[in-house]
């Protein structure tokens, strides 16, 4: 019998639909599942790492599906489990790079050019005196961004080399606390100058696109696209967070098929992604594989499929909480599917 583990937050949640504190089903995975032939057991992250020595023999080759969490503290002990259920053997899903690029967009650039996902240039900067060697290259105006934050926060459009300069200042952090001992504080500054950058941080500046004043959230699950169109807030280049958005526009059949493809190369069930459009082609901004909002679909009347005669349009509201039970349980038998398959050539 296959096994799912959930694995929720100390407070039984996996915050998933709108906000922090609005989480999806449990217990609807829970009994998706359990009609479909599977052992399902919910714990919460704490409970999971205080007995893993005693379950070392169910994590292996048992599935997992798990809450994640946007404070850093938190997702911290979050991340240290993550790690010790893929090294007891157990499967993620979505992988754990994606629970490693929750919040980080820094990571996120990394992935983008690995898998050759066609988005704007960047440059990943995690120091100051090389941020400030690295400008020197740019052209501008460049969008600069902070590694985690959401809706906005931390985004600006960077005119000139000097607007980048101040930046890098503002937002890398120095690495040294100030002692009380001020003499032995300034010692160990000199022993660190030139062997240890003494200011740093995780900062993304992006190649700027022109676009036509709004952008794409689109969310894929599966074969299924939901999207919204979000304008630019008045007198800025930013849409997301705007709040100007319209939920009734349908993207293009080109733009579908990018987002679909940006899935299939992430390989997750779900994904949620910002896309822009400029002189005819795409370009992803940002995306997020899990704790990412659902207001997309939670809002929508209307979707769209992927299907092997061409996309075709459905009508009506989803129920969200059987959309992730479905959407996971497809993307497990597909990993069975590929096991089998692989068993076989091999035998």
């Amino acid at each position: 019998m296959q096994k799912l583990f959930m694995i929720t937050n100390s407070c039984g949640k996996i915050p998933q639909k709108l906000n922090e504190t609005d989480p999806i089903s449990a217990d609807t995975i829970k009994e998706y599942f359990l009609t479909n032939g599977f052992s399902v057991t919910v714990m919460t992250y704490d409970e999971l790492a205080n007995s893993v020595s005693s379950m070392i023999r169910e994590i292996k080759n048992a599935y997992f599906f798990c809450a994640s969490s946007q404070y850093p503290d938190y997702f911290s002990s979050v991340e240290d489990v993550l790690i010790t259920i893929e090294k007891c053997g157990g499967i993620l899903i979505p992988g754990f790079i994606h629970y490693r690029a929750h919040e980080n967009k820094y990571f996120q650039e990394i992935i983008k050019k690995k898998l050759n996902i066609q988005a704007p240039d960047s440059v990943i900067l995690s120091s100051y005196p090389e941020g400030i060697e690295t400008i020197e290259k740019l052209k501008f105006p460049v969008v600069g961004k902070l590694s985690s934050g959401y809706g906005s926060r931390s985004v600006e459009l960077l005119s000139d080399k000097r607007s980048a300069e101040l930046y890098i200042e503002k937002n890398m952090k120095g690495i040294l606390k100030l002692r009380k001992n001020i003499l032995k504080y300034i010692r160990y500054r000199k022993k660190l100058k030139g062997k240890h950058p003494l200011k740093a941080g995780k900062i993304i500046l992006q190649e700027y696109i022109s676009h036509p004043g709004f952008d794409w959230k689109i969310l894929v699950f599966g074969n299924k696209v939901f999207y919204l169109k979000r304008y630019v807030k008045n007198n800025d280049f930013r849409a997301s967070g705007s709040g100007n958005f319209d939920n009734t526009a349908r993207p293009s059949d080109e733009l579908i098929h990018f987002a679909f493809s940006v899935k299939e190369k992430l390989d997750t069930p779900w994904v949620s992604l910002d896309v822009i459009e400029s002189d005819g082609s795409f370009f992803l901004i940002e995306y997020q594989c899990v704790h990412f909002g659902m207001y997309t679909a939670v809002n929508s009347d209307s979707y769209v499929e992927m299907t092997a005669t061409g996309i075709k349009e459905k009508n009506g509201r989803t129920d969200i909480d059987l959309l992730f039970a479905e959407e996971l349980y497809n993307y497990i038998c597909e990993i069975e599917n590929m096991k089998n398959k692989e068993k076989l050539t091999h035998d």
